[in-house]
């Protein structure tokens, strides 16, 4: 069973207290979406596996919330993953990996992040650009690795492949395993 990130929590309500004097829609907009997305986290928050369709849809809600906060600034190309029913994924693990793309990255209106989103085989395939600063030669935010580490403590609890984590010079790629589930 996943539980509630507070710091989703916390930094959504962050970011609305930071637009009210901005504009009066936006934090209206903010808050509509901000309550799908929490509906969405509540409804399968218990719930073991998504489909990759349900995946899809959620993280382009995700990422649409997001750039309020970041001012349009994370860019995502998702390949058509309405695969069979049977076909899922871990739940809230499209959330952790992107929360971890925008973490480590910091995308600001002058340096996009990039997210594509596809499969290649049995594995679904997460990618983004990465984001140097002046902060730091590697990474803008510090890495403990807990994410990493969750996401493939709970794959391996369900008897599956690990996911695969690759770090390029350009580029951080996600490799989650599909699941196949007996219907």
């Amino acid at each position: 069973m996943m539980q509630l990130d507070q710091h989703f929590v916390f930094n959504s309500l962050s970011s609305l207290a930071g637009m009210i004097g901005e504009d009066p829609k936006m934090p209206e907009d903010y808050v509509v979406k901000l309550s799908h997305i929490y509906r969405y986290i509540l409804q399968h928050i218990d719930k073991e596996y998504i489909t990759l369709a349900d995946g899809t849809d959620f993280i382009k809600s995700y990422i649409g919330l997001l750039n309020m906060r970041y001012d349009n600034a994370i860019v995502l190309h998702a390949d058509d993953l309405h695969g069979d029913r049977n076909e899922c994924i871990l739940s809230l693990s499209l959330q952790l990996i992107i929360e971890n793309a925008v973490k480590h990255n910091c995308p600001q209106s002058s340096t996009e992040l990039q997210v594509s989103l596809g499969r290649q085989g049995n594995m679904l395939v997460i990618k983004n650009s990465r984001i140097y600063t002046n902060l730091t030669n590697d990474q803008s935010m510090e890495s403990y690795g807990i994410g990493i580490s969750n996401l493939k403590q709970r794959y391996r609890l369900e008897g599956e492949a690990e996911p695969e984590f690759i770090a390029h010079k350009d580029s951080f790629e996600v490799r989650l395993p599909i699941i196949k589930r007996k219907q």
